[in-house]
């Protein structure tokens, strides 16, 4: 009757390994996915910000977390809400505990530009001011904008980010 009810309990304790297991390797699979998701949401939007750096004249465009701009960051990743900040050169996407980030080329002034001339020191002084746009949460819309202006007495068209709630 031991040895009966012994083989019993190995087999349980067999069974319950398996299916512990298989439910460990769905969960690492997931959040591999997950985090994919998240990468490739930060990807996806340093190329559009690349994109939108190298168009000629002036033209702007709206950035959103969820639907509604002209361009849309996912507003849920694994049902965590995103949270996205735009630094100098980097995009940066926090959903929960997961982050992704990712690199763009384009130089883009993170500050509203109120005026059409600026010197040297005043366009170094406003991007050390504005290093970033601060945290980016549903609801919140980034306005890019190519501009004409005037750094120095010399006219080129430059790139802006800046958030309006």
């Amino acid at each position: 009757m031991i040895d009966w009810l012994a083989s019993k309990v190995a087999i349980s304790i067999a069974v319950l390994v398996i299916v512990s297991s298989i439910s460990g390797f769905f969960y690492v699979q997931r959040e591999a996915a997950l985090d994919r998701e998240a990468e490739q949401a930060a990807d996806s939007l340093a190329n559009w910000i690349d994109s939108f750096s190298s168009l000629g004249g002036e033209t702007k465009a709206n950035l959103t977390v969820g639907a509604g701009g002209n361009y849309a960051v996912p507003e849920q990743i694994g049902g965590k809400p995103v949270h996205l900040n735009i630094s100098m050169g980097l995009v940066q996407i926090t959903c929960g505990s997961r982050r992704a980030s990712a690199g763009y080329l384009a130089n883009v002034h993170l500050w509203l530009p109120e005026k059409g001339s600026y010197n040297a020191s005043e366009f170094q002084s406003l991007d050390a001011s504005h290093p970033w746009t601060g945290e980016i949460v549903q609801g919140d819309i980034v306005v890019f904008q190519r501009k004409d202006i005037t750094a120095s007495g010399a006219p080129s068209i430059a790139t802006f980010a800046y958030v309006t709630g």
